[in-house]
């Protein structure tokens, strides 16, 4: 292990990719394969990828940062060699400190119940030259505890754990500003299998048990809860070029991908969701943002935003339980270019998206533009009595008796119903008919020539692309779906 100090620079912050909507460049997409999230960078955006105007008002300033702007100002250096002990680097850093571990494969505290304890403020924990493999000793549960503020992982691999990174707080006091990039946990063992979940107990009065978490190209394989905040209230979590692919069949109501029990300021953008034994996002929060997500093969509901959000450039495909969209308290709730196919069992009836089902409320505001419902179970929509309900220029796939819209206790309108249900004021502009989507057993999710969907949807303000990362407009209109053709 070599101490160096100081150093004048220890990394350069990468150089910002074009904003998302430039169209300096033709950005090539292959239809055969699954639609790829885009990955587009920009400073002074909103976090550390510029997404478009929402009907959330983010806190710009208040997310953390990615590792190489993180970690600049950092003095000292410990490097970390091959054979050496980052558990014993650990012990001994100061805020302000950088450990560079060197490419290979690390077993830390054997015989200890956790590999990894970090608590020193302002630290950064990197690798360096290639793969830093952190392997689990015979009978160890978890792989990394984190309690420090202003901390950063950066690049490491995590394998043989029961749980892979714990954020296990500040003995109750808010923990601050965490970034988790560019790493890996794979491999998990037990009966119950966690990627990264914030352990920490809320104060009294209660507080934000974290403020500031920033995931960044980060894998989780194999996992029953994938990404969570367990108790809570967690804010301002960023969730960017993520991959949680889950344990499907183990049978766990409580194994979700991504869940937010309780907090604010909650955006996942361009990641991906797989095999959920539960529900694919779950966040009993208010200003979420769910921007050009992919989500497949899930045990229960898609996407759930309890207190309002916005649901933008996002595909669904393959869930199961009451609903694949949720919505649950007062709220406005929209959805942009979303796709939902392949909801529930077949010869069941649930709903496809329920709003204040078990707690009826008026305060409810649902906006549904420019989206596909593809081959999903026959009960349609749930909003309550007196709910303001907005479905505009979408397209329905199914039999003309299968439910589109039931209004609390009162009107229920079948696919046949769609002009009535426009002249009652729910919506306008849309189409019952086959979207001609052109692979989805494929993941292909773009439409053909002859599809309904082209150039028929709402122009929306800000919205340039799609969720592959192209221009949304190519002809004279956008199109309806999440993949612009």
């Amino acid at each position: 292990m070599r101490l160096q100090k100081p150093v004048a620079v220890l990394v350069a912050f990468l150089a910002v990719c074009a904003a998302c909507g430039n169209g300096d460049a033709e950005q090539e997409v292959d239809r055969g394969s699954r639609a790829e999230p885009s990955s587009t960078a920009a400073a002074g955006g909103l976090g550390p990828r510029e997404i478009p105007a929402t009907i959330v008002d983010l806190e710009v300033d208040a997310f953390p940062r990615p590792a190489d702007e993180a970690c600049l100002d950092n003095t000292t250096v410990v490097e970390v060699a091959v054979g050496e002990s980052i558990a014993a680097a650990l012990e001994v850093t100061e805020p302000g400190t950088t450990i560079a571990v060197s490419a290979g494969t690390y077993v830390e505290h054997p015989g200890e119940w956790v590999a990894l304890e970090a608590d020193t403020d302002d630290l950064c924990l990197r690798a360096v030259g290639g793969e830093v493999v952190l392997e689990a000793a015979s009978d160890q549960r978890r792989g990394i505890s984190l309690t420090g503020d202003d901390m950063v992982i950066d690049g490491l691999v995590l394998r043989g754990f029961e749980t892979g990174i714990a954020v296990d707080g500040r003995d109750r006091e808010t923990q601050r500003a965490l970034t988790i990039e560019d790493t890996r946990i794979e491999e998990l063992v037990g009966e119950f299998r966690e990627g990264i979940v914030v352990f920490a107990e809320p104060s009294d009065p209660v507080t934000a048990v974290l403020d500031g978490l920033l995931l960044l190209g980060v894998e989780v394989e194999g996992t029953d809860l994938g990404v969570s905040c367990n108790v809570g209230p967690c804010e301002h979590v960023w969730v960017e070029r993520t991959r949680i692919a889950g344990r499907a069949g183990s049978g766990d109501s409580g194994a979700d991908a991504l869940a937010i029990e309780e907090g604010r300021q909650i955006v996942v953008v361009d990641s991906v969701v797989e095999g959920a034994p539960a529900d694919g996002i779950d966040t009993k929060a208010s200003d979420v943002v769910v921007l050009g997500c992919q989500l497949f093969d899930l045990g229960r509901n898609g996407v759930k935003l309890w207190r309002g959000g916005d649901v933008i450039n996002t595909i669904i495909d393959g869930s199961g339980a009451d609903a694949s969209i949720v919505g649950e308290e007062p709220g406005r709730y929209r959805y942009l270019h979303t796709l939902v196919a392949h909801h529930g069992d077949p010869g069941e009836t649930p709903f496809v998206g329920t709003w204040s089902y078990d707690t009826p409320s008026t305060e409810i505001t649902i906006e549904i533009v420019n989206s596909i419902f593809y081959q999903n179970s026959p009960g349609g929509f749930f909003v309550p009595d007196d709910a303001a309900v907005s479905i505009r220029n979408s397209i329905f796939h199914g039999a003309p008796g299968d439910t589109m819209l039931d209004v609390g206790q009162g009107a229920s309108y079948t696919l046949a119903d769609l002009d009535e249900l426009e002249d009652a004021g729910f919506g306008v502009g849309n189409v019952v008919a086959d979207p001609g989507l052109v692979d989805p057993a494929g993941r292909d999710f773009s439409t053909d020539a002859s599809s309904p969907a082209r150039d028929a949807g709402e122009e929306i303000d800000g919205l340039d692309t799609d969720a592959t990362g192209s221009d949304r407009v190519r002809g004279t209109a956008p199109d309806i779906g999440p993949v612009e053709s």
